[in-house]
């Protein structure tokens, strides 16, 4: 795996195109992104749930 730097994510549209690369990056990879996650964040951040949910077509 290549050693990549994070780049920040400062804008909501940066943000929806760094989603949309992972998670077709995922799918193309074969990795079921159906789903829930949960990620508890500390003091710092709001703890999340992410949903992801497959449209129909």
């Amino acid at each position: 795996m290549s050693e990549e730097r994070e780049r920040e994510i400062t804008t909501e549209a940066e943000f929806d195109e760094a989603l949309r690369k992972l998670v077709l990056s995922a799918l193309g990879n074969g990795v079921d992104t159906r789903g829930a996650w949960v990620y508890r964040n500390g003091e710092s951040y709001p703890d999340l749930e992410v949903l992801v949910t497959e449209l129909a077509k």
